[in-house]
């Protein structure tokens, strides 16, 4: 690991506008995608961006990394252990930071957190189980309960299914408890769940664990059961491989990554004006349901809509038109339109233009950007339509929002 941290920290030093991304282990696909947001905040900050991973490294170690690198600010994820927490407290680097899907209560500690939206997730993985019409319900939670994500996931999936008139057991786990234990006893849970069961499970390590089960049970996935996970990332080698390709609710981590970074911004400028920063959030939830063999038959798998969103999200402010982006996909415009509102929930349009209005916030707390050559950088027509557009979608002028969002 310290190899690793040399490699990363030499060529990456930029002082005076480098933040870094602290995450304790890698995810190839979430980090992958938050990095990208915080990337796509950073082009209108003028930052550089740095990601370091600290499983194995001390407290020592990642103070030089952050100072060798200019460091002026990090966003730190939420995957990390209690003993980790403690080596490297919330004032260790006494940088700004915002925390990612934070376990413990951060709001009273007067920093700034990005929330996924659990109840959203949940009803989108309702909704893909339920398009099966299935009998019965089941979830599986997460062995860690102080992953706030994982209790809120799980209660909120068992309310949409007693919305529906359906009752929803829950196989629960324990931190303490041995991981061959714990397989042993979701094996006999899964055995004794009604035929044609849909299962949520909290994620995607937990819904291969619980494929895992079912086919140790003689219960093969998805003729006897289906199951849904949460990340978009259940065939991650690093996990283990699952017996069947999971289908799972893909989080919008891009996103995440853009407000993780914007929040930032804000309590840099909070604290170089001498003020005491707010505790500021923001909301992040589902982009789309990956489908994959665990939900056979249960909708269509078209993955060239998850493209399509993460095109928009590279170039929504270079110009790009609903018609341009449907026009690179084999499909009709109309078919496109209509698989692109079902999957992601809104239109390609106002996805098109959520983008470009991050853009402009992110602009906008900034002031030595000014406001009449915004709608040019986001890819705007012109200066009115923008203005236009911001008052009907932020009840304010940008004016009196850069006033009273950015010091």
């Amino acid at each position: 690991m310290r190899n690793g941290l040399a490699a990363e920290t030499s060529g990456n030093s930029s002082a005076g506008n480098t933040v870094l991304y602290l995450h304790f282990v890698k995810n190839p696909v979430m980090h992958g995608r938050f990095l990208d947001g915080m990337r796509r905040f950073a082009r209108t900050a003028g930052w550089n961006v740095v990601p370091l991973q600290i499983d194995g490294l001390s407290q020592d170690q990642i103070r030089d990394f952050a100072r060798k690198n200019g460091a002026i600010g990090y966003v730190r994820d939420s995957g990390w252990p209690k003993e980790m927490r403690r080596e490297l407290p919330l004032s260790a680097l006494r940088l700004p930071v915002v925390f990612e899907d934070p376990r413990e209560s951060v709001l009273d500690r007067h920093v700034g957190a990005v929330f996924s939206d659990n109840a959203a997730i949940a009803k989108a993985a309702f909704r893909e189980l339920s398009a099966g019409h299935p009998p019965s319900y089941a979830a599986v939670g997460y062995w860690d309960h102080t992953q706030r994500w994982g209790v809120e996931r799980i209660a909120a999936f068992r309310s949409f299914c007693a919305e529906a008139g359906f009752d929803c057991p829950v196989f629960r786990q324990s931190r303490r408890e041995p991981a061959e234990k714990r397989m042993k006893r979701l094996e006999k849970w899964v055995a004794a769940l009604p035929e044609h069961v849909a299962v949520f499970c909290a994620n995607d390590f937990t819904a291969i664990e619980t494929a895992i089960a079912l086919r140790s049970r003689h219960r093969p996935v998805p003729k006897s059961a289906t199951v849904v996970g949460v990340d978009g990332s259940p065939e991650r080698d690093d996990i283990v491989r699952s017996p069947v390709p999971i289908s799972s609710v893909n989080v919008n981590f891009e996103s995440a990554g853009f407000h993780a970074a914007r929040l930032l911004a804000e309590e840099i400028a909070a604290r170089a004006a001498g003020a005491r920063p707010a505790a500021r959030t923001a909301v992040f939830g589902p982009l789309m349901v990956e489908r994959r063999e665990s939900t056979h038959g249960r909708g269509r798998r078209e993955r060239f809509i998850l493209e399509a969103a993460e095109t928009i999200r590279r170039e929504a402010c270079n110009g790009l038109t609903a018609a341009a982006l449907a026009a690179r996909f084999p499909v009709s415009r109309k078919h496109f339109e209509r698989r692109f509102r079902e999957a992601i929930g809104h239109s390609v349009l106002d996805e098109i233009l959520n983008v470009r209005l991050e853009s402009v916030m992110a602009y906008l707390l900034r002031r030595d950007v000014a406001i009449d050559a915004i709608a040019g950088l986001c890819g705007f027509g012109s200066e009115i339509e923008l203005r236009r557009l911001f008052r009907r979608r932020f009840g304010m002028s940008m004016t009196s929002w850069r006033a009273r969002n950015s010091t």
